[in-house]
């Protein structure tokens, strides 16, 4: 558990038998730090140290007080991974874990060695558009509990019941339902933004994507610096490690290699 500004962080932190450093990973909404349960075996023979923080608000880290906001989840991430990587980190994150991959690299640019992020959050939109989208994550009874869950994955999992009871749960949890509400303009990234990010990155956009729009790959393809890969691997749904975890750590293990000092 380490201590920031809106509440205490928990993380999972393990020691990796290789020597590309440290990799953190970092989940999206309603999950949690154990999403990355079957990725990890995959990685941890190639890097130094992995470290899986849960959002504020998520899995065992606390709720902050003051409720949930874009604003207080990003400096609690960026200020437990402060505390947990003394050295400069390769980072990963799905979905609101690549938009708080990415808000990290803006931050503390020379803590982040490299970026890897599939299927960001935080791509703009007005007004109609994002209070329409949100209504994807307003889980009123089991049939949207399916529903996004066949959106979610690349192919329909058999165990797609137990995975929409879960996902029913998981968002209607009040830090969740909090953050969603709070979420607006102000939280999104400007074309501005990217543009500046100097370290390696790595863009990935599953072909199978069908939670987040076209138009938000299309942001980031467009306002990401000309240096940062783009692929679009087979395979990949929103999710890529609930559904591909060797394929993943395969892509990460490639970058971190590619990006070796």
């Amino acid at each position: 558990m380490v201590p920031t500004d809106h509440g205490r962080v928990h993380a999972l932190v393990g020691q990796g038998q290789g020597d590309l450093g440290t990799l953190v990973l970092i989940h999206g909404l309603s999950a949690s730090a154990s999403s990355y349960r079957n990725t990890i075996e995959h990685l941890l023979p190639h890097v130094s140290q992995i470290i899986l923080p849960d959002l504020l608000g998520h899995g065992l880290s606390e709720a902050p007080s003051l409720g949930m906001n874009g604003h207080r989840v990003v400096r609690s991430m960026v200020q437990a991974v402060d505390q947990l990587s003394p050295q400069p980190a390769v980072v990963f994150g799905n979905s609101l874990g690549g938009y708080l991959s990415l808000r990290m690299a803006q931050v503390r640019p020379q803590r982040v060695r490299g970026v890897f992020v599939s299927s960001p959050a935080g791509a703009p939109m007005d007004p109609s558009q994002a209070s329409a989208f949100s209504e994807r994550f307003r889980l009123g009874d089991l049939r949207d509990g399916l529903r996004l869950v066949e959106m979610g994955f690349a192919s329909p999992p058999r165990a797609r019941l137990i995975y929409a009871l879960g996902a029913r749960k998981q968002f209607s949890s009040e830090s969740v339902i909090q953050l969603v509400s709070s979420m607006d303009a102000r939280d999104m990234f400007g074309p501005d933004d990217l543009k500046d990010l100097a370290m390696p990155i790595t863009f990935a956009w599953g072909r199978e994507e069908r939670v987040l729009l076209e138009q938000h790959r299309l942001f980031f393809d467009t306002h990401l610096p000309a240096h940062a890969s783009r692929i679009q691997p087979e395979g990949w749904g929103h999710s890529p490690a609930s559904e591909v975890p060797e394929d993943l750590a395969n892509h990460l293990v490639a970058f971190m290699d590619s990006i070796r000092s």
